[in-house]
C-alpha cells in the first residue's frame, strides 16, 4: 500500500508540472508505470495509472497521446530497426 501511495503522489506531482509547461509541448506521451513488486497481480496498475493520468491530462486541455497511438507508435519504432530516425 505504501508502494501505491508513492505512485499516486508521483503521478500529481507528473500532473502538476505537466499543467505548468502544457504551452510549451506539442502533445504528452504518458508511459505505463513498471510493476517492480513483484506480484503478477499488479500488472495491471501500470496501465491503469497511465490511463488514468492521459484522461485527467486531456480533461484539462493538455493535448495527450491516445494509448493506441503510443502502442503503434512504439512498435513501429520496434519493427523499424534504426531508431525511428
Amino acid at each position: 500500500m505504501k508502494n501505491l501511495t508513492r505512485v499516486a503522489v508521483i503521478s500529481g506531482m507528473l500532473w502538476m508540472s505537466l499543467v505548468s509547461s502544457a504551452k510549451a509541448a506539442d502533445r504528452v506521451v504518458i508511459l505505463p508505470f513498471e510493476n517492480q513488486s513483484n506480484r503478477p497481480a499488479y500488472n495491471w496498475l501500470g496501465e491503469g495509472f497511465a490511463l488514468m493520468l492521459s484522461d485527467l491530462l486531456s480533461a484539462g486541455q493538455i493535448p495527450v497521446v491516445s494509448p493506441e497511438e503510443r502502442r503503434a507508435d512504439l512498435t513501429w519504432t520496434a519493427d523499424d530497426g534504426d531508431g525511428g530516425l
